[in-house]
């Protein structure tokens, strides 16, 4: 008879951008009062140069959390619902946003009393 050999598998390589999303933001809402927080968690399979940032709806910089490289495999960031000086923000919608790499993601958060 025939024998059929299978081919050998010499190399390969998981790339986590295409099996993970890049951006996640662990909760769609923060309450001031009760001192809530959240974390935005980055996956990336190499380091990239890039952003992770808090926005205002009128598209102003609230909290900057990552300017240059973000790291490889996983990052995370708390978020307290505070500004760069460390102010509790004004109740409103909040953008958190990733850019790096060519990647462009943004999550919405609502943040109440």
């Amino acid at each position: 008879g025939v024998v059929m050999q299978r081919p050998v598998l010499l190399s390969w390589k998981l790339s986590w951008d295409l099996l993970t999303e890049p951006l996640e933001v662990s909760r769609n809402s923060l309450s001031l009062s009760r001192a809530d927080t959240l974390t935005i968690t980055t996956v990336f399979d190499a380091a990239k140069e890039g952003t992770v940032a808090v926005r205002d709806a009128s598209g102003q910089l609230v909290r900057a959390f990552a300017r240059g490289t973000i790291a490889a495999g996983v990052s995370r960031w708390t978020w307290d619902g505070a500004n760069e000086h460390g102010a509790p923000v004004a109740p409103g919608v909040y953008f958190v946003s990733l850019h790096a790499g060519g990647v462009r993601k943004v999550r919405s958060v609502a943040v109440v009393p």
